[in-house]
């Protein structure tokens, strides 16, 4: 399944609300993003006209993308976020010498506040009743909470009883209901605030009488949903008549004006001015309009003409199509019939599903309230339960358990109270606090902490934890489907697509793939037609979204030369890359003959292999030139997806240039331990050991809506074959899982066994038997001598690029 990149999702977002414009190079996967626009569209229930070349378009394909990430690493994409690192001076000195209160002030400053003013509450009610330690702690004998039984039937009697009020009361009349109300309901009494009567008949009802009366509710909400929806449709006509017009008689007009208009417009196109048109429609209702116009705005010419006429024929075709389906049963009622008024009561606010849920639920309730409240009158002192009977049925479960207390136990308890709170903050007893305590808190809050402070304090998680939250990472997937629905309407051709705007169907949404192939007149026709645009593949790219990630080009070495970054990407674990074989004896003819022989040698191997001059895609481009510059691997490089190889006379191409490979830990970690660097970029590394490779990502800086994140770089190296290890910024892994990691997520070290025909194969023509055989001195194995200083000196610079199969890639020295 194809994986979209951000900047692919980005415009694939955007492209729902409005219009996009999308440029990039050739294998950025602009076809594949075209197809999801139109696939995107047919979800939104619109139809859509797709057009272009591409054989990606003849389906919906299935694609996906990066759905949701743990916000623990999402944060870690953002600029502004500052891995904690612990210094080295910290590290080496030990812990530094604080004050335990200031330090643990540093350490929770929202701590410290609270403990400073629990404190100075304490001292206050300490300095009024001098209380003693015991008699503190005994207060929680005199407040004691509710027996495990007696707090069940509470929790239960509040529950039912709610639900009982939610359905009886609403708004001010729902507010300051107590159990006492709901219970006097229910055994029928009356009540301050009366209930709604209609509600508590269904709840007291029997079951045969309730069922007949939700089915009249049911069938009343389903009448009045109908006329609001058919009233709303109506009410958004654009241009209605007579409210004493029945909806037939409107939709007749309506399709009418629309045939007289469209025929207007067609008029002052052919003909070019108004009067021409108005003569050679005499007679004809287009004409009669085109005379309304003249006599009612003289002074516009025929393009403002065209507009207002064209304004008008979407308004009266938006009519007749909200009016058509709505003939066959209220064709005959008038417009005035039709009104938005507001639903039931009780109705407008909430589905019918939900008040017949409620109900039952309350129904249920109002058998059980009684069975609850025994109970707990029972178990409690009357005071007790009247004071919980009494109260707001929200405040009951946290109604004072006890009647008005002595000030002094009072104060007794709230002792207790803040007493546990200061030790809840790890200041220990406020009853043996310093006196000097607030004082300290208050210097070690003025004293910002030094950054030795700050490495202690804040603690990043470790790259365990952050590969397992990786593994947390979901996506959004669509599959493919084995043909286009008949919303889709699919185009190939220019005339194809004047056809399709042309007809009867009226398309909301148009994807154009290589929209700079197709003439500007179908442009300017598809953008007047009323339907959203999509331009895929424009060429000026001043406010396009500009798609950069290769898709096609699976080797870094080709994806480097399609966009001109060089060590962007790190590419597949295993792919043919760039062979430049060079002779400077050979003519051009010999070099056309060499590649014809090493296509077919490569194809009967069993590559797919394609000639450059050939112009379509394949794993590997052959191409022969006399001398090869930088634009000419570009241009072979467009089509390839492995690899491409060149035979030429003379090779003048820039040399490399060599990615840093950074300070990362964990690489010069990796290196002590015995792995080699085969290769870097920006992306990351890849590691060689034992004939297995690795590849080390970077976690990357979201700095844009369409810059990737680790994720995405995670799951693109994955689907070229690697298991990616995550290089976490911020933190080291130790040396030994470090060791295990690698070698669990290591591949093996593969070569292409293409590429080893490309580089031993034979430039030279094979001579017919009885001939003087090959000319002396040709060894395409060899440079002649007058080259080999050449050679000689890219020999470091083509070490930085070779792949462990220790391929040249014939890069020259300038």
């Amino acid at each position: 399944m194809i994986t979209l990149d951000p900047v692919q999702a980005l415009a694939l977002r955007k492209s729902a609300v409005e219009p996009v414009e999308i440029a990039g190079l050739s294998g950025t996967g602009k076809s594949t993003l075209a197809n999801a626009i139109a696939s995107q569209s047919i979800r939104c229930g619109k139809t859509c006209l797709l057009i272009g070349t591409s054989a990606i378009l003849d389906r919906a394909a299935g694609y996906r993308m990066l759905g949701e990430i743990h916000r623990a690493v999402a944060d870690r994409a953002q600029l502004d976020h500052s891995p904690s690192l612990r210094s080295s001076k910290v590290q080496h000195s030990g812990v530094l010498q604080w004050d335990p209160i200031e330090a643990r002030a540093r350490a929770n400053p929202a701590r410290a506040r609270v403990a400073v003013s629990t404190l100075q509450r304490a001292r206050e009610l300490a300095a009024r009743h001098d209380l003693e330690p015991s008699e503190i702690e005994e207060s929680l004998a005199v407040d004691r909470p509710l027996g495990p039984e007696a707090a069940n039937f509470l929790s239960l009697a509040v529950q039912d009883g709610s639900r009982i009020a939610d359905v009886l009361w609403s708004g001010n009349g729902r507010a300051g209901r107590t159990l006492k109300d709901v219970d006097e309901v229910v055994a029928g009494r009356p009540v301050e605030v009366p209930p709604k009567e209609d509600a508590l008949s269904l709840i007291l009802s029997s079951d045969q009488e309730y069922e007949a009366s939700l089915a009249k509710i049911v069938s009343s909400h389903k009448e009045s949903k109908e006329e609001h929806s058919i009233s709303k449709s109506v009410a958004g006509l654009l241009r209605p008549r007579s409210s004493d017009r029945t909806l037939s008689e409107y939709h007749k007009h309506a399709s009418f004006m629309a045939r007289t208009i469209g025929s207007a417009i067609a008029l002052i196109k052919k003909y070019g001015s108004l009067k021409a048109a108005l003569t050679a429609g005499s007679g004809t209702d287009a004409a009669k309009a085109i005379e309304y116009f003249i006599r009612m705005r003289p002074e516009q010419g025929a393009g403002a003409s065209v507009r207002t006429f064209e304004a008008a024929l979407q308004d009266y075709r938006h009519d007749s199509a909200v009016l058509a389906p709505l003939l066959a049963e209220h064709g005959h009622r008038v417009l005035g019939s039709f009104s938005l008024v507001p639903t039931r009561e009780g109705q407008s606010q909430q589905e019918i599903g939900t008040l017949i849920q409620r109900l039952r639920e309350a129904r249920y309730a109002a058998r059980h309230f009684p069975a609850h409240l025994g109970p707990l009158r029972a178990s409690l002192p009357k005071a007790q339960f009247e004071r919980i009977f009494k109260a707001a049925i929200e405040e009951a479960s946290s109604i004072p358990e006890s009647g008005p207390l002595d000030p002094r136990v009072k104060a007794a308890t709230e002792m207790r109270q803040l007493r546990e709170l200061f030790a809840s903050t790890g200041f220990g007893d406020l009853l043996g606090a310093d006196g000097d305590f607030v004082e300290k808190v208050e210097r070690a809050s003025a004293s910002a902490a030094p950054p030795e402070a700050a490495a202690l304090l804040r603690q990043p998680y470790n790259p365990e934890v952050l590969d397992l939250l990786m593994e947390l990472t979901t996506f959004i997937e669509q599959h493919e489907a084995a043909e286009w629905p008949a919303s889709v309407r699919r185009a190939r051709t220019a005339q194809e697509a004047f056809d399709g705007i042309s007809g009867p169907v009226r398309f909301d949404v148009v994807v154009i793939d290589d929209v700079s192939d197709y003439p500007l007149d179908l442009v300017r026709a598809l953008e007047t037609s009323g339907a959203t645009v999509h331009r895929i593949g424009v060429i000026h790219h001043d406010t396009a979204i500009v798609l950069e990630m290769p898709h096609r080009q699976s080797d870094a070495e080709i994806a480097a030369a399609v966009s001109g970054r060089p060590n962007r990407w790190l590419g597949a674990s295993a792919s043919f890359g760039i062979v430049v074989r060079t002779d400077p004896r050979l003519e051009s003819t010999q070099l056309s003959s060499a590649e014809d022989r090493l296509i077919s040698e490569l194809r009967n191997s069993g590559c797919n292999v394609a000639p450059a001059s050939a112009g379509q895609e394949a794993d590997v481009i052959v191409a022969s030139v006399d001398e090869l510059q930088d634009a000419d691997v570009s241009a072979f490089a467009e089509k390839a997806r492995q690899g491409i190889a060149v035979l030429c006379r003379s090779n003048r191409r820039s040399p490399p240039a060599n990615q840093d490979t950074g300070p990362e830990p964990d690489i010069k970690s990796a290196e002590s331990l015995g792995w080699l660097i085969s290769r870097a970029a920006i992306d990351g590394t890849v590691l060689e050991k034992d004939g297995r490779s690795v590849a080390l990502i970077r976690e990357p800086i979201a700095i844009s809506p369409g810059d990737e994140t680790v994720a995405d770089v995670a799951t693109r190296l994955t689907a070229l074959g690697w298991r990616p290890v995550v290089l976490w910024r911020g933190t080291e892994r130790a040396p030994h899982d470090l060791e295990n990691l690698l070698i669990g997520h290591s591949v093996p070290t593969v070569t292409s066994p293409f590429r080893k025909i490309a580089e031993t194969f034979s430039l030279a023509d094979p001579q017919p038997s009885g001939a003087n055989g090959p000319k002396p001195g040709i060894d395409d194995g060899v440079q002649p001598a007058a080259e080999e200083p050449e050679q000689s000196a890219t020999a470091a610079a083509a070490t930085q690029l070779r792949g462990p199969d220790g391929g040249d890639h014939g890069y020259p020295q300038p």
